[in-house]
């Protein structure tokens, strides 16, 4: 059992949860959660570096042998350095980002954010795009980092199952028939027509700053009572909901 904070992989967890540029360099994240550790055993093993557990977690460690995962126990202690929570569930997985830097010919929906700064917010656009059947997620500009701890708690499990292509431009788009939202449009979301590929853009409250992006075509989501917008999550999985009706 692992009982001291100066073991080198607990140190590593802990500076992955902690530290931006350390996982960008590392190509690392952190899951937290039970159900979504047990999802990756079960479908995704081969992005698994290893796995830390408090002795109590006989779930996960049965998978992990099961799967030949590596697997260490720690105690509370250490569980709770390592923890980006304040009531730690006592698991921790360190994946390797996916590679997933090349999109498949065939993506007919896909979305991409416009400097947005909040990871709860990416991490539940990240979610609605998957639970929507999105195929890929473009970061433009100076985003937030989607493999942020607060990033990953709001993806719920989702955050190895869409690709996320990051310092993207807007040439990278040009397949796309782009639409971005913005509340100050002309054009509601329901006359967006079906196109064969087709990505909406969105940004943080402040807007479209980029000048480049005052070209592309804006639509917006009507609404009542004089409501100026909405969170950027919540747009993300009305627009997505409405144009795959």
């Amino acid at each position: 059992m692992i009982e001291s904070t100066e073991n080198k992989k607990i140190k590593q967890i802990k500076k992955l949860n902690t530290q931006t540029k350390f996982r960008k360099k590392e190509k690392q994240f952190i899951v937290e959660n039970k159900q979504s550790i047990l999802d990756i055993i079960a479908k995704n093993t081969k992005l698994i570096d290893y796995i830390v557990v408090t002795d109590s977690h006989s779930e996960i460690k049965t998978a992990a042998k099961k799967k030949q995962v590596n697997l260490y126990i720690c105690n509370q202690a250490c569980a709770k350095y390592m923890s980006s929570v304040k009531v730690p569930m006592g698991c921790f997985a360190v994946i390797k980002q996916p590679e997933l830097t090349i999109i498949k010919q065939r993506s007919s929906l896909v979305i991409a954010l416009y400097q947005i700064k909040s990871p709860a917010n990416c991490g539940a656009i990240i979610r609605n795009a998957h639970a929507f059947g999105c195929d890929a997620i473009y970061l433009l500009g100076d985003c937030c980092d989607p493999f942020h701890p607060e990033s990953i708690r709001a993806a719920a499990g989702n955050i190895t199952n869409i690709p996320i292509i990051d310092n993207v431009g807007l040439n990278q788009l040009s397949s796309y028939q782009c639409w971005k939202l913005d509340i100050n449009a002309s054009i509601p979301l329901n006359d967006v027509p079906k196109e064969e590929r087709v990505c909406f853009i969105l940004g943080s409250e402040s807007g479209f700053g980029d000048n480049a992006l005052q070209e592309i075509k804006s639509c917006y989501i009507p609404m009542k009572h004089q409501t100026d917008s909405l969170n950027v999550a919540a747009t993300s999985a009305i627009a997505l909901y409405n144009y795959m009706r």
